[in-house]
């Protein structure tokens, strides 16, 4: 049987969508595939990690690619923002945490990538930093969870084929 109410399995859900799909103005995710990262020299966990997350990428070289891979390159549904971008260098970030649903996020705005450059420093803010690195926890292994029932027992009980009617008997003779 189910040991979770269905409801706040709902609410927990809804939460996190909501949480994911607020992407801040001036920012796209990207998915970024293993070959373009290394094109990019961006490889995850390599050149862009959790401590280093971003890395500046010349509009030029992003419009190459564009224009030599055509439509295997990643950035190629961001080819008209990439061409607006006012400056010369635009900055793709590295979402560990895939807070925007992708691998990277890249900033099509000025103001953006000023943003994430040089973040607001706000009261308390900059303190709590400190205390994490002071108190630096080790990773450990999740424990496993206990089974969480969300309603896939129905459909697998509603596919079980099941005897409806009794049995046909033939007797054949010589």
């Amino acid at each position: 049987g189910c040991t979770m109410p269905e409801p706040a399995v709902d609410n927990e859900e809804k939460e996190g969508d909501e949480e994911k799909s607020k992407v801040p103005k001036g920012i796209t995710p990207v998915f970024l595939s293993s070959a373009t990262q290394q094109i990019f020299h961006c490889e995850a966990d390599l050149d862009v990690t959790d401590e280093k997350t971003h890395i500046l990428l010349s509009k030029k070289s992003l419009l190459e690619d564009i224009h030599n891979r055509a439509a295997v390159s990643d950035f190629q549904p961001l080819k008209k923002i990439i061409k607006n971008y006012p400056g010369d260098e635009l900055l793709l970030v590295y979402d560990y945490e895939f807070k925007y649903e992708q691998n990277f996020y890249l900033c099509v705005t000025e103001e953006a990538k000023e943003l994430i450059l040089n973040p607001p420093q706000e009261e308390g803010v900059g303190e709590r930093k400190g205390e994490e690195e002071d108190n630096e926890e080790i990773p450990t292994t999740p424990e496993p969870k206990e089974w969480e029932c969300l309603g896939s027992d129905k459909e697998i009980l509603e596919g079980i084929v099941t005897q409806s009617r009794p049995l046909l008997q033939f007797t054949i003779t010589r």
